[in-house]
C-alpha cells in the first residue's frame, strides 16, 4: 500500500473537492439546460397579436417589402369539414359569393373598385376554402389612406354581412359548377376509390371542399345562409394586417371596424375532427384508363406533434435533420438507371386534418415495378433502423439547416410581407409557432450542437409501427400494366422490413472546381447608363456584362447569360434530342464532380446554376449569396469546360423519361395540347410536346453532350447580367478573372430561323377525348408584329381590357366558365410576331355559345375600344404592378436580359408610367384592329368520346 504525505493527502483532498464540485456545476448545468427545454417558444416582437372582447383574434405588423403595399386576410377557422349533409360544397359556395354583393357593395361592384385601385383580380384579390379554414386575401397599395379605409370595409362586410341575393346565388351555381367540371378526370375518380379507405370512419373522407353537385344545383338560399351565419362569426376569424402602414393606424381600424359585431346566440360548437387509428392495414388501390402514372403512398398515422416549447422546436430539428438525410439518400439512389422510381420521398410531418401527423414515403413509379418499389423504401427505412445514418450526413444536414435560417436572417427587413402572412395564419388555425428568424436561428445554432446521431437514428424505429399502416396506389388501367393486390403488397412490406440491407456508404469528393490559375482578360469599355443604375462591361475576349447593384434583398444575386444559336443550330431530325440537352448536362454533374458529389460539395453554400436551350439561344440561370458568388463563377466556368460525360446518370434519364411520357396520351388535357401545338406549327417535326418512346430510345449520350459542347464552345457574343447585392468595384477582379478566362478562340454562332408558320386562314377542328362530359377550347391568332416597345405595350393593355370582357360575359353574367385566359406573347427574334391565345373548360353544350361571346367581345373592341371604365382599370393594375416590380431582383434580372438580348433601352418607372398614361382607348382601338383577326385564327374543341 503506497504511503502519503500530509502535502499529498491535501492535494488529493483539493482534487476529490474540485471534482465533486466540477460535478455539481456540470449536473446544474444539465438540469438548467433540460428546464430550459420546457420554456415556452417565444413570439416574433415584430408582430402585435390582439383579441377583441368578440373573440376576433387579430395580428398587426409593419413590413416595408414590398414598399407601398399592405397585405390583408379575413382568416375563418371553418370549413367544408362543417358543413351539414344538405350543404357539401356550401362553404365553397359562401366564399364566392363573397364576391358577389354585400351590404354596401352591390354585385360586382366590390370587384370593379379594387380594380380601379389597382388591384388584380385573382393575383391581389382571392380566397380560398379547405376541409378546415376559408381565406380572404388582399394586396393593395397603402399610399391612399382612402383605399385603405375601404379595405377594411371589405373585410367587415367579408366577416359578417354578405347579402346572398336570391338572383346572385342561382348565377353563380353556373360558374362553381364549372369549377367542380374543371375537376373531373381520372385523379378525381382515382381519389373517390380511396378517400374513403384511407380516411376510414372519419368526416375527411366526406367532405371534399368542392362538395356534391346535386348540393351546389339545388341547395335552398337558407341553407346556404344558413352556413354563414353558423360559421361566420367574430370568435372563429382573425384579421391580418401586414406591410408599409401605420400599425396603430391599422389596430384602431380593426377595432373600429369588428368590435362591433356579434357572435349568434345559441352557435354550434367548433368541433375538431379526427381521423381514427387502425389495427389492420388499410390498402387502397385504385385505377383508371386515363390514368398517366403508378403513384405509391405508405404512411403511417401518429397523434400530431405540437411545437409550443423549446423541447418541441429541438423534436421539430431532430424531424428535419432526418428528412433531409432520407431524401438525399433517396435522390441518390434514383440516380441508378434501374431505380424504380421516377421520383421518391419520405418525410415526416402534417398529415389532412389538424390532428395527425404522419410518416409518409411517396413516390411516382415506373412501369411494372410497384412491388420494387415498395421494397426499396421499406429497405431504406430498414437501412436507417439498422445502421443509423452517418456523422457526415448528419454534419451536412445540420450545416444546411444554418445555411437556410442565416439567409432568412439576413433577409429579415427584406422578406415579402405575404410570408408573415402565410406564418400568422398557420398560427391561429393550427397554433405554428412563430418565435421570428432571429429567435428561430438562436435556438437552431444553441440545440443542434447537441442533437446527436443517436437521436435521430431512434426515430425511424418510433415511426414505423406495426399499426396504423396505410398504403395508396394507384395506375393505369391497361392491359399490360401489372398492379400488385392488397395480399401482394402487405407481402412484399413485410419481405422487405426482414430482408437482407447492407449500411450506406457515404461518399464525398475531395476535387476543386477550378484548380488551375486562370488568366482572365481586360476589360476594354465600361459604359453606365445613369438611369437604369446599370453598367456594362465589355472584356478582351468577347463577353458582355451588365451589372445593376441593388439593396432589394441582402444576400441574393441573380445571373442570367446568354449567346446566339440554340435548338436552331441543329436539323429537324435533331431537335428532340437538342430539347433534353440541358436536363442531360445537369444530372450528369460538373467538371470532375458526379451530380451527387456537388450536391455534398456545395453544403453550406447558397449558389445554383443551370444551363438552358431555348430555340435561337442558350445560357445559364442562377443565383447565389454574396459570399458564394466566386463559387458560381466557377460553375459557369467549369460548364464552358464541356459537358461531363456520366453514361449512367444519361441512361436513368432516359429511363425517367420513358416512364414519364408513356401514359400521357391518356390524359384528354394533355392530348388536346398536343394538338393545339401539332395545328399551330402545320406539324412542324420539331414541335413535340409528348415525345414518342423510339424518340426517347434514339437519345444516345455522346451526339447529346457533344450538342451541348457546339453550343457553349466560344463564350464570344455572350452577354451575362447581374443582379443584386454587391459593389462592381469589388466583384470586377473576380469576373476579369472567371468570365474573362471563357473560352473565345472561335467566332459566336449565328441562330437560323427554323421558326414553323402559323396556318393561313380559318383552322376549326375538334378532338374526342376523355370520358367526362367536359370541354376545352382554345382560339389562337398570330401574325407578323411591327417590334417595337409601343406596340408591345399596347398589345399588353390590349388584352388585359379584353380579359375583363371576357370575365364578366363568360363567368359572370352567364355562368358558363369558372376562368377565362386571355393571353400574348410576342418576339422580335428569329422573326417579329405576336401570339394571342384564349382558353377555357367548359359544358360541351356551351362551346358554340362561348365562341361567339369571344368573337363579339373582339368585334366591340375593335368597333369602341375599351370603355373609360376598364381604360382605368388597365391603366392603374399595369402601373401599381410595375411600381411593385420595380423594387424586386428578378424583376430587373429577366428585364435586362430581354433588353440586352433585344438590343432594346429598358424604361424607368416614370417612363413607362408615361408611357401608358398616353395610350388611349382609341389607340387600343386600333390595336385591336391590328391584332384581332376574326378571319384568321385556329380553334380547337376537346369534346367528350362518344
Amino acid at each position: 500500500m503506497q504511503n502519503l504525505t500530509n502535502t499529498d493527502k491535501v492535494m488529493k483532498s483539493k482534487h476529490l473537492c474540485f471534482f465533486v464540485a466540477l460535478f455539481g456545476l456540470l449536473s446544474n448545468i444539465l438540469i438548467a439546460q433540460q428546464s430550459d427545454l420546457y420554456k415556452p417558444l417565444p413570439v416574433d416582437p415584430a408582430v402585435k397579436i390582439g383579441t377583441l372582447e368578440n373573440g376576433l383574434t387579430y395580428y398587426v405588423q409593419y413590413n416595408k417589402m414590398p414598399e407601398k403595399r399592405v397585405e390583408m386576410r379575413l382568416v375563418v377557422n371553418a370549413g367544408s369539414i362543417l358543413e351539414d349533409d344538405d350543404q357539401q360544397g356550401l362553404a365553397h359556395f359562401v366564399e364566392h359569393m363573397c364576391f358577389n354583393g354585400t351590404q354596401r357593395f352591390s354585385k360586382s361592384a366590390l370587384v370593379d373598385f379594387l380594380e380601379k385601385s389597382g388591384v388584380r383580380f385573382g393575383a391581389d384579390l382571392n380566397a380560398y376554402t379547405s376541409f378546415d379554414e376559408t381565406v380572404y386575401m388582399l394586396q393593395l397599395p397603402t399610399d391612399r389612406q382612402g383605399l385603405i379605409d375601404s379595405a377594411f370595409m371589405v373585410l367587415e362586410e367579408w366577416a359578417h354581412a354578405v347579402s346572398h341575393e336570391d338572383e346572385e346565388i342561382d348565377k353563380e351555381r353556373g360558374v362553381i359548377r364549372e369549377e367542380w367540371r374543371l375537376g373531373l378526370g381520372a385523379d378525381d375518380r382515382m381519389r373517390k376509390k380511396y378517400f374513403p379507405i384511407i380516411f376510414k370512419d372519419s368526416r375527411y373522407a366526406e367532405r371534399l371542399p368542392i362538395g356534391q353537385i346535386g348540393v351546389i344545383d339545388t341547395a335552398s338560399y337558407e341553407t346556404l345562409r344558413r352556413y354563414y351565419r353558423d360559421w361566420y362569426r367574430p370568435n372563429l376569424q382573425a384579421i391580418i394586417v401586414v406591410g408599409d402602414l401605420d400599425t396603430e393606424m391599422a389596430e384602431k381600424k380593426i377595432i373600429e371596424h369588428f368590435s362591433h359585431i356579434q357572435n349568434p346566440e345559441n352557435a354550434p360548437e367548433r368541433l375538431k375532427f379526427t381521423i381514427p387509428g387502425n389495427k389492420q392495414p388499410l390498402v387502397a388501390i385504385a385505377t383508371d384508363k386515363e390514368a398517366t402514372s403508378n403513384t405509391l403512398m405508405i404512411l403511417y398515422k401518429h397523434d400530431k406533434k405540437t411545437t409550443e416549447n423549446i423541447g418541441d422546436y429541438k423534436e421539430s430539428l431532430k424531424r428535419s435533420l432526418y428528412n433531409s438525410m432520407l431524401n438525399a439518400r433517396l435522390s441518390e439512389y434514383n440516380q441508378q438507371p434501374n431505380s424504380p422510381f421516377i421520383f421518391a420521398s419520405t418525410y415526416y410531418g402534417g398529415f389532412m386534418g389538424r390532428s395527425m401527423d404522419a410518416y409518409i414515403s411517396n413516390a411516382r413509379v415506373k412501369e411494372n415495378r410497384i412491388e420494387d418499389a415498395i421494397e426499396t423504401l421499406v429497405k431504406e427505412n430498414e437501412k436507417v433502423i439498422r445502421y443509423g445514418f452517418n456523422a457526415s450526413e448528419l454534419e451536412r444536414q445540420k450545416t444546411q439547416i444554418l445555411t437556410r435560417l442565416e439567409k432568412q436572417e439576413k433577409e429579415k427587413d427584406k422578406t415579402n410581407s405575404a410570408n408573415y402572412v402565410r406564418s400568422y395564419t398557420s398560427h391561429f388555425l393550427d397554433n405554428q409557432p412563430i418565435p421570428g428568424i432571429e429567435n428561430e436561428l438562436s435556438l437552431a445554432r444553441q440545440l443542434l450542437p447537441t442533437i446527436s446521431l443517436e437521436d435521430v437514428n431512434t426515430l425511424a424505429s418510433k415511426w414505423i409501427t406495426d399499426e396504423n399502416l396505410v398504403v395508396v396506389v394507384t395506375a393505369p388501367d391497361k392491359q399490360d400494366v401489372n398492379v400488385p393486390d392488397e395480399e401482394t403488397i402487405l407481402k412484399t412490406i413485410a419481405s422487405a422490413r426482414l430482408a437482407q440491407v447492407d449500411p450506406y456508404i457515404d461518399q464525398v469528393s475531395s476535387e476543386k472546381l477550378v484548380s488551375k490559375k486562370l488568366k482572365g482578360s481586360k476589360i476594354i469599355s465600361e459604359k453606365k447608363i445613369e438611369k437604369l443604375g446599370v453598367t456594362e462591361i465589355t472584356l478582351e475576349n468577347g463577353v458582355t456584362i451588365v451589372l445593376k447593384p441593388t439593396d432589394y434583398k441582402n444576400d441574393e444575386i441573380l445571373l442570367t447569360a446568354f449567346g446566339s444559336g440554340g435548338s436552331s443550330m441543329f436539323s429537324d431530325e435533331d431537335a428532340y434530342a437538342a430539347s433534353v440537352v440541358s436536363r442531360a448536362v445537369s444530372v450528369s454533374g460538373l467538371g470532375k464532380f458526379s451530380s451527387i458529389e456537388l450536391g455534398k460539395y456545395l453544403t453550406g453554400k447558397v449558389v445554383s446554376v443551370q444551363p438552358f436551350v431555348e430555340e435561337v439561344r442558350q445560357g445559364f440561370r442562377g443565383n447565389t449569396s454574396p459570399k458564394d458568388l466566386e463559387t458560381m463563377l466557377q460553375m459557369i466556368y467549369t460548364y464552358f469546360e464541356g459537358a461531363r460525360r456520366d453514361n449512367e446518370a444519361f441512361e436513368a434519364m432516359k429511363s425517367q423519361m420513358l416512364n414519364q411520357f408513356r401514359f400521357m396520351k391518356s390524359n384528354p388535357q394533355t392530348v388536346f395540347v398536343e394538338k393545339l401545338r401539332q395545328l399551330a406549327t402545320q406539324n412542324s417535326p420539331r414541335s413535340i410536346v409528348i415525345p414518342t418512346e423510339e424518340q426517347i430510345n434514339s437519345l444516345h449520350a455522346e451526339s447529346v453532350y457533344g450538342m451541348y459542347d457546339k453550343l457553349f464552345e466560344t463564350a464570344k457574343g455572350f452577354t451575362f447580367t447581374l443582379v443584386g447585392n454587391f459593389d462592381p468595384e469589388t466583384i470586377k477582379p473576380l469576373l476579369i478573372t472567371y468570365l474573362g478566362s471563357l473560352p473565345a478562340e472561335k467566332p459566336a454562332l449565328q441562330w437560323r430561323n427554323v421558326s414553323p408558320a402559323f396556318p393561313v386562314g380559318i383552322t376549326d377542328e375538334n378532338i374526342k377525348k376523355g370520358t367526362e362530359y367536359k370541354s376545352m377550347v382554345a382560339i389562337m391568332m398570330e401574325n407578323g408584329f411591327d417590334w417595337n416597345q409601343r406596340n408591345r405595350t399596347e398589345l399588353a393593355l390590349l388584352m388585359r381590357a379584353f380579359s375583363i370582357k371576357l370575365r364578366e360575359s363568360m363567368r359572370e353574367e352567364i355562368g358558363g366558365v369558372y376562368g377565362v385566359g386571355a393571353y400574348q406573347n410576342n418576339q422580335q427574334y428569329p422573326e417579329a410576331k405576336y401570339n394571342i391565345v384564349i382558353n377555357w373548360g367548359t359544358n360541351p353544350d356551351l362551346v358554340d355559345t362561348l365562341s361567339k361571346i369571344v368573337f363579339h367581345e373582339i368585334v366591340k373592341l375593335m368597333d369602341n375600344g375599351p370603355t373609360a371604365e376598364d381604360m382605368v382599370k388597365i391603366r392603374e393594375t399595369s402601373i401599381r404592378e410595375r411600381e411593385t416590380n420595380d423594387k424586386q431582383n428578378n424583376f430587373w434580372s429577366s428585364s435586362l436580359d430581354f433588353a440586352w438580348y433585344n438590343t432594346q433601352d429598358m424604361l424607368t418607372f416614370n417612363e413607362y408610367r408615361d408611357l401608358i398614361n398616353s395610350i388611349s382607348p382609341e389607340d387600343l382601338k386600333q390595336a385591336a384592329n391590328v391584332y384581332f383577326t376574326p378571319d384568321h385564327y385556329l380553334r380547337l374543341v376537346l369534346l367528350p368520346e362518344e
